[in-house]
């Protein structure tokens, strides 16, 4: 064997190698693409199930909003939450404007649960919260950022905020 011989022959093995090498490092990469096709299906499932989930909650909520006395007894709760959580002297609500009416009528009870709930833990002193409805400024009913109910609860220098609307809690 001659050195031409030799070289063709190194030549060849080397080309060989590397066509292996290069085999292999393709079946990887097809591979990692077929686990990341995998993924971007799950994904799209998981997404595709949660918006059908998050449309089935919406429906059920508009269903409470529909009936005034579940929804009523929800405003009262989300009242009462978020005087708990602000516990402010003064507390602004905003709500949907054709909500004005019934969270005006549910106000007296806010206090009375409140009350109900302080007495229930034993907490004798409490401050006491006055409770205004803001007639000025509504939350958006319809359109395109229409809110499904709930209320909007601010402090009297508006620097604490708690959104208790429902869509908030969607």
């Amino acid at each position: 064997m001659n050195i031409r011989d030799y070289l063709v022959e190194e030549a060849r093995d080397e080309a060989l190698e590397l066509s292996i090498l290069g085999i292999k490092e393709f079946e990887r990469i097809a591979k990692s693409s077929r686990i990341n096709l995998s993924r971007h299906h799950i994904m799209d499932d998981r997404h595709r199930l949660t918006e059908q989930i998050r449309d089935c909650v919406k429906q059920k909520i508009l269903e409470v909003v529909l009936d005034e006395k579940r929804y009523s007894e929800m405003l009262k709760k989300l009242i009462v939450q978020g005087m708990i959580k602000m516990s402010e002297p003064v507390i602004h609500i905003k709500c949907r404007k054709e909500d004005a009416q019934l969270v005006e009528r549910v106000l007296p009870s806010c206090h009375q649960a409140l009350a109900d709930i302080y007495s229930t833990e034993n907490i004798t002193t409490f401050p006491k919260t006055e409770l205004k409805v803001d007639h000025d400024d509504y939350l958006p009913g319809e359109g395109a950022e229409d809110v499904l109910g709930g209320v909007e609860l601010t402090s009297e220098s508006g620097t604490i905020v708690c959104k208790n609307t429902l869509n908030a809690r969607l």
